[in-house]
């Protein structure tokens, strides 16, 4: 295939033209030519043009600034608040309480309780002074225990 030519008759070529792979030494070499619609960055790399969706590599900036930079302390509630999760994420925060006392959240387990009603959140994890809300409390808990580092900035890094 001739560099800026692309056959559309050709499925593999085709195909080898959108698997390019751009490290990020090609990124600082690109010269950027403009935007479109508020939301797309042109540039030119090697007398070839790209059109970047801005919205992923600003994801990619937020997070990896939130894993060099953001301090996790953990923040009581005025009242401790029951979990309600399901029997299956219940086991698996207890069985994980470690990963998620490293991530700011700290709870209590009350054996004696139903299953599904056994746990009350003592401690929430504030990150750069941002607290997480009611929804923040339930989802890490199965994320934590199959990657356990960094999970809460993930969601935040999204909405910085």
């Amino acid at each position: 295939m001739a560099k800026g030519r692309l056959s559309v008759t050709d499925p593999e070529e085709a195909s080898s033209a959108l698997a390019q792979l751009i490290h990020k030494a090609g990124f600082q070499r690109m010269q950027v030519l403009g935007q479109l619609n508020h939301g797309f960055i042109i540039s030119l790399l090697d007398k070839e043009l790209y059109i970047i969706g801005q919205h992923a590599p600003d994801e990619k900036y937020n997070f990896e600034q939130l894993q060099q930079q953001a301090q996790i302390s953990s923040q009581p509630p005025i009242h401790p608040a029951m979990l309600e999760l399901g029997v299956t994420d219940e086991a698996v925060a207890i069985e994980c309480r470690d990963k998620l006392e490293k991530n700011g959240f700290f709870v209590d387990a009350d054996k004696d309780a139903l299953p599904g009603q056994r746990l009350r959140l003592k401690s929430q994890p504030v990150i750069d002074k941002t607290a997480f809300d009611q929804r923040n409390h339930l989802e890490p808990v199965t994320q934590l225990c199959v990657n356990p580092v960094g999970m809460p900035r993930c969601e935040k890094a999204c909405h910085v």
